[in-house]
């Protein structure tokens, strides 16, 4: 699954080389995956109106289901601001 995503996520990006993936697990039966992207990346990965995460997340369900697994996917949005 974690290709799936590294694969999609850097598809989209300008910066492929900055997209991590990393998989947790927080409850037994439920793992989480988290992508971080650059931040001139994001409004790309997110696509209009959530349009484009949610393709993602389609097709991460679908895959999960052929497995019987269950997959949650979140956007890492925190970045570190500048200082002002």
């Amino acid at each position: 699954m974690l290709e799936l995503v590294r694969f999609l996520a850097q598809s989209l990006s300008s910066r492929p080389d900055e997209v991590t993936v990393s998989e947790s697990e927080p409850q037994p039966g439920r793992k989480e995956i988290l992508l971080k992207v650059s931040p001139s990346d994001l409004c790309a990965v997110i696509g209009k109106n959530g349009r484009t995460i949610r393709a993602v997340r389609v097709l991460m369900a679908v895959a999960a289901s052929k497995k019987g697994q269950n997959y949650l996917l979140k956007v890492d949005t925190d970045f570190d601001a500048p200082d002002a």
